[in-house]
């Protein structure tokens, strides 16, 4: 699995970590109300080299990857500072992981400049917290 930073334009390739997370579904008839956070916990089996931050997969209404999408993030704390990439792609899967200091995020993904979903995700301190997001037509 792998991301690719739209700021710098390089890519780097992330091996398996076993992570602690959570999924949610956003988007289509399950939607998830975004303005709602989505907390990290243990259990998750999605496997990603980062120890805190975010990793997920972006999703068709029927289950098929969405590769290439651009994946937002924009910190929801008041005290929170800037985040070092304006975006991350999702790679050929839908996934993408992104280190985040800890905080709550309100993450989107847009394709073509639309956006076809949203979540509000957690990170807590050496945490990483899973999101699936379903996107809209």
């Amino acid at each position: 699995m792998g991301w690719k930073s739209v700021a710098a334009g390089g890519a780097l390739t992330l091996a398996g970590a076993m992570t602690l997370a959570v999924g949610v579904s956003v988007g289509g008839e399950a939607a998830h109300d975004p303005d709602r956070p989505v907390r990290s916990e243990p259990g998750g089996s999605q496997s990603s080299s980062i120890v805190q931050g975010i990793a997920g997969r972006l999703v068709t209404a029927s289950g098929h990857p969405v590769a290439g999408a651009r994946i937002t993030a924009q910190s929801l704390d008041p005290t929170g500072g800037p985040i070092p990439e304006i975006a991350i792609l999702s790679d050929a899967e839908g996934r993408f992981d992104w280190p985040l200091r800890p905080g709550r995020y309100r993450l989107a993904a847009l394709i073509d400049g639309r956006e076809v979903a949203a979540a509000t995700a957690v990170v807590e301190p050496h945490r990483v917290s899973t999101l699936e997001l379903s996107a809209t037509p």
